[in-house]
Order: structure tokens, then sequence, then C-alpha cells
């Protein structure tokens, strides 16, 4: 038969048991933080390689100033890298993946189009620089950066937009749940969805919502592009 256990290692069972919560509540809280600080610098990074693209779209393709640029533009990918890992690191897991080469990039023809979109973000100038960038393409861009705001513009006219791409992380209401409030009125609006970090929701998620497109920060006119025209068929 075996012997009770004692009111030592119960108690020391308890306080082993006390320490791993801790220790788990610890590492979830740094897992937070890593996704949050993730948000604004892939926010800050978007800034940077859009008004980039922006310049070399100005100065003449062989003069050093473009070439500053397109270094930057390579900075900003690779800097997205690096913020990959960090999150990586604090989730203990790791997924490799693939720098792309961005000169290439200015080559290729980005397509003119026209349309409505509704484009919601919590961030002032990332508002500015994707409307400049939007309508450069051609479309017109109404631009929110209040999901509530965008929302109620939304029911107050559900025809007006060809189109809404929508920030996950904001305040009040996220992406995900913007989405879903949006669809309820006019189901067939195709939505886009934009996240700095994927802790939250990864695009497998985001399109079994609903949602038609899933693109990360910090993307490029490019990847804007061609995600645009991929959920309008165009």
């Amino acid at each position: 038969m075996k012997n009770k256990p004692s009111y030592e290692d119960l108690e020391k069972t308890i306080i082993d048991l006390n320490s791993q919560i801790a220790e788990l509540q610890h590492s979830q809280k740094l897992e937070t933080a890593a996704g949050e600080i993730a948000h604004d610098i892939n926010n800050i990074l978007g800034i940077i390689l859009g008004n980039a693209e922006i310049g070399i779209d100005i100065v003449p393709e062989s003069s050093l100033v473009a070439k500053s640029l397109n270094q930057i533009k390579v900075a900003t990918k690779q800097a997205r890298l690096v913020v990959d890992k960090i999150l990586v690191l604090s989730q203990k897991t790791f997924d490799a993946s693939e720098l792309s080469v961005l000169e290439m990039e200015n080559k290729k023809e980005l397509s003119k189009n026209k349309g409505k979109i509704l484009f919601v973000e919590d961030n002032k100038l990332l508002i500015k620089l994707v409307k400049n960038m939007l309508e450069v393409l051609g479309y017109t861009v109404d631009g929110k950066i209040n999901p509530i705001e965008a929302l109620t513009s939304f029911k107050d006219d559900p025809d007006y937009y060809d189109l809404i791409i929508t920030d996950m992380t904001m305040p009040c209401m996220n992406g995900m749940t913007l989405s879903k409030e949006i669809l309820k009125i006019r189901p067939d609006v195709p939505i886009i969805l934009c996240t700095g970090h994927s802790e939250a929701v990864d695009e497998e998620k985001a399109l079994k919502s609903g949602i038609k497109g899933f693109i990360m920060k910090p993307f490029s006119r490019l990847d804007m592009s061609d995600s645009i025209n991929k959920v309008l068929g165009q």
C-alpha cells in the first residue's frame, strides 16, 4: 500500500505548480508584447517603403538617388524578416522565409484601374501613403482612421464601395470584427485584411471568414496592386 503524500509534499507540489503557472503567464505576456511591437514596427516600415517607391517614380531610374531608394526598399524587406524572427523567438518556434529580390519590382508594369475603395487604418501616415499609392493606380480612396466610422460610412451606402481594405489591429474594433459586420450588410463585397503580425489571424482563418484577400505589412505598391487585382479578378 502506497504512503499518502505528506503535507510537506503537497505544499511543495503547489509551489511548483504556481511557479510553472507564473512562468507560463510571463511567456504569454512576452508574446503579446512582441506582437504589439511588431505591429508598430511594420507600420513604420510600410511608411518608409511606400515613400521610397514614390521617390523612385519621381527621380531618373539611373540616378544615384534612385539607387539609394532601391536600397531603402531592400532594407525594409530585410527589417521585416528581422521582425519575423523576433516573433519566432518569442513563440519558441522557427519558420524560415526567403528575401525576394526587389530590383525587378520597379520594372514590372502596374495596371491602371478604376474603383472606389474604403481603406481603414488607425495610422494617419499610412492612410495618407496608401491613399496616394492607390490613387496613382487609378482608384478613388476613402480613408478612415476609426473602424466604427468606417462601418457607419459603409452602412450609409453599401453599394458605393467596390472594395474594402482594413488593418487587423485597431482600437474599438479589429479588422476581423469589422469585416464580419460589413459582410452581414453586403455578403458579396470583397475585403482585403492587412496585418503586421499573424499571431491573431492567419490567411486561412481570414479566408474562411469570407475575407477575399490577406496581405502582410510592410507591403509594397506592387504587393497591394497584385492583391487588389486578384481579389477583383482584374
